[in-house]
């Protein structure tokens, strides 16, 4: 979700640039009268106002306090998935809610996961607990869910199911966490040597949803056609859905390129603060779901949000150690190496070993 290699700009005249998409999914930007007397600074801080002052609660702001870089032209601000030629979505009647009045989760049906026994022999029913309310009265995940999705060892990971309109429990429930959508303050702003990061202005606790990954959703004969049109060393913004199966031909993707929200320009880190988490309110579909960013460790306002781009989802080959290991086995004399500097005492050097230039696109968010 971040930057990984130097890429060649097609030019165009600024005068050629329409920020405009047109599409009805998306809160679309005023063109600016370009053929006016503007000074370029001037019609940046036009088209960077015009953007934020779309999202103002809570507040989403920009600063660069290091160069004169913005933001690109063509990237707009979404606030739900884009969905495009080819994706079919789950019908409705797939779907089903629970019964309860008041969500317990030692009996609601939305905490049910059906887990393999230890023998791999057959499976049971299970209550996970996902969520749990702070005493300040703040919903987030609990210790055991994410101290079970960060094992390394781990094998049974489970993706959050909120409660939905199907649901018997009303809108005030507190198993609707995601669905209410983002309620941390946050700012995009230029980093000393990473391009743009994200921060908050306010503390973030342990647990705590931050904002879901955003974009276009795309299948993979798109992804391919996009990927082969592509510059060479062209910025990647694929999260692959590949949670609930095994990598195939038919899976989705999401491409926030062009189209996202501020997660798009959260940086990575070999000690990250944040992963991401499946989370479906549509039960029935294992195609499409939310990319949720949670917070995994209490993160103080003004520090940067960071994700491990090789965290791997329990679908995925291999393990986080894996993919750590792999990394650090990388050397100068690879042309696909891009180097990390996230700056963390356990640092794996580079990003991307030439190993997993394939499938790096895949599991680039499944954290």
């Amino acid at each position: 979700m971040r930057k990984v290699a130097s890429k060649k700009k097609k030019k165009a005249p600024s005068s050629e640039v329409d920020l405009n998409c047109g599409d009805p999914l998306i809160s679309s930007l005023q063109r600016l009268h370009l053929g006016k007397m503007v000074h370029p600074a001037d019609s940046a801080r036009q088209v960077l106002t015009s953007r934020f002052e779309e999202n103002i609660t809570p507040p989403l702001t920009f600063a660069n306090d290091v160069n004169q870089r913005r933001l690109h032209g063509k990237f707009q601000f979404t606030d739900q998935y884009i969905i495009r030629e080819g994706i079919k979505m789950a019908s409705p009647s797939k779907n089903t809610g629970c019964s309860c009045a008041d969500c317990d989760q030692s009996t609601c049906e939305c905490f049910t996961k059906t887990v393999p026994d230890e023998v791999g022999r057959g499976t049971h029913e299970e209550q996970v607990r996902t969520y749990v309310r702070r005493p300040d009265g703040l919903v987030v995940l609990s210790n055991e869910y994410i101290d079970r999705e960060l094992n390394p060892e781990g094998k049974h990971r489970f993706a959050v199911a909120e409660c939905n309109d199907l649901c018997t429990c009303g809108a005030d429930c507190w198993n609707r966490v995601v669905s209410k959508g983002r309620t941390v303050p946050l700012e995009i702003f230029q980093t000393a040597k990473c391009g743009f990061g994200v921060r908050s202005s306010q503390d973030i606790h342990k647990g705590q949803f931050i904002q879901r990954y955003l974009g276009e959703i795309i299948t993979e004969a798109e992804l391919r056609r996009r990927e082969d049109t592509a510059d060479e060393g062209d910025s990647s913004y694929i999260y692959s859905l590949d949670w609930f199966a095994a990598i195939n031909d038919k899976q989705y993707h999401v491409d926030g390129k062009y189209f996202g929200s501020a997660m798009r320009f959260v940086n990575h880190s070999c000690n990250p603060n944040v992963r991401c988490i499946a989370v479906q309110q549509h039960k029935g579909d294992k195609k499409v779901y939310n990319l949720a960013i949670f917070a995994i460790k209490d993160i103080k306002a003004g520090v940067e949000i960071r994700i491990d781009y090789q965290a791997r989802p329990a679908s995925s080959e291999g393990s986080d150690a894996e993919a750590e290991a792999e990394a650090q086995g990388g050397s100068e004399g690879d042309e696909e190496l891009v180097r990390c500097y996230c700056g963390e005492k356990n640092c794996r050097k580079y990003l991307w070993p030439s190993s997993a230039k394939e499938r790096r696109r895949r599991r680039r968010i499944s954290d």
